[in-house]
């Protein structure tokens, strides 16, 4: 097939409900299998920062022909007087690293720490909040409403890519998926901690959306091709209330903002997305959704979102990263890529992508029928 477009235009194309030349072909391609592929290990890129991380995506997703994507957040910007951060890296043996990191604030230190292991990506071993007093630190000093952000530092991944992907600028969406991420204790802390102080609650919803939705309205002007509001196990990790509650309504807000200043939006939201998916497209500006999980980690069917949601929501998922990309064979993968494009390749608005990221020691020959089945039955 003579392809007119290139990877960047086909993406925005099929966000954005035009009929791209075929079905943009993307990927999770995770961090580690990226760094697989390009022979190196994880503290190459998590401890020693030899390589930066953008680098060896791009450069994976180019080997494999994807229709590639990188997802950017431009550092903090520091002002005199902000909280200063003291990070320490230890070898604990021949594969374990520690990086502990102290918040030293006015009013008292925060400590975390996370675990490097030489293969893996990080692994939090002790969470920044620990009680009361932490929570309102962090609110305080790791939230503030008046950050600024140095939106030169993605300027280089950004010409990078070039015509070959797209380039996002990313954001989280607040909420307890958000929230387990930085207590000592995980989920069950943060859900305990929630229901102890639902005070804290409020005070955490309305200080975390202004803080993201500003973190937002400045990355639009970076350069990046769309937003991407970030929200892994946002349903999966919380309850419809919860969500509705703190979620929902920044998605919203932040979507509305994209929308009058004329850039795209994505969600993200692995694990269960199907009340998500119907939110977004009832209630929100939102353009795109990912990466649609099929049972039994989620329970989306790609079919039946396709007739309820497609006509105005891109679709972007949902090949099976367990079976068929790690466990399966070349054949079992293209029969999945089948099996999507048959769901959901009609009329558009659809990018092909996996349910999530995929395994590290993914076969690469699986990737390549991916790929090449794609393009192969792809084209409209």
């Amino acid at each position: 097939m003579q392809e007119t477009m290139s990877g960047k235009e086909r993406i925005l194309a099929a966000m954005s409900g035009q009929m791209p030349d075929r079905v943009p072909v993307q990927l999770g391609i995770t961090n580690m299998f990226s760094v697989y592929q390009q022979g190196l290990i994880g503290w190459d890129v998590y401890a020693y920062q030899n390589q930066p991380l953008w680098r060896v995506v791009a450069d994976t997703q180019r080997r494999f022909g994807l229709d590639g994507y990188l997802y950017l957040r431009p550092a903090v910007k520091t002002r005199p007087g902000d909280p200063r951060r003291e990070s320490t890296l230890t070898q604990l043996d021949a594969d374990k690293l520690e990086r502990r990191t102290v918040i030293h604030t006015p009013e008292g230190d925060l400590t975390s720490a996370e675990t490097i292991m030489k293969n893996e990506s990080p692994t939090v071993t002790e969470g920044l909040i620990k009680s009361e007093r932490d929570f309102h630190l962090w609110l305080k000093y790791g939230l503030p409403d008046d950050t600024d952000y140095d939106l030169a530092s993605i300027r280089e991944p950004i010409a990078y890519m070039g015509q070959n992907g797209t380039c996002a600028g990313s954001a989280s969406i607040p909420g307890l998926h958000a929230l387990t991420d930085v207590f000592e204790g995980r989920l069950a802390a943060a859900t305990y901690f929630i229901t102890d102080y639902p005070d804290c609650l409020e005070l955490y919803r309305e200080k975390a959306e202004r803080h993201l939705l500003r973190a937002v309205e400045q990355v639009i002007d970076a350069g990046v091709d769309y937003i991407e509001l970030s929200g892994s196990g946002m349903l999966t990790l919380s309850t419809p209330g919860l969500f509705r509650h703190l979620c929902l309504p920044f998605i919203r807000k932040a979507a509305a903002i994209c929308s009058q200043a004329g850039i795209l939006v994505e969600v993200h939201c692995c694990g269960k997305a199907r009340l998500v998916v119907e939110a977004l497209y009832r209630e929100t500006a939102v353009n795109s959704v990912n990466p649609l999980q099929p049972p039994p980690m989620g329970d989306c069917d790609l079919a039946k979102i396709k007739r309820d949601f497609g006509d105005r929501l891109c679709l972007k998922g949902n090949v099976g990263v367990t079976h068929p990309l790690l466990f399966g064979t070349p054949d079992d993968v293209e029969r999945d890529v089948l099996r999507c494009l048959e769901a959901a390749k009609a009329g558009g608005r659809f990018i092909l992508f996996s349910e999530e990221g995929i395994g590290a020691q993914t076969p690469a020959e699986n990737v390549m029928r991916y790929v090449s089945a794609a393009k192969a039955y792809g084209a409209y």
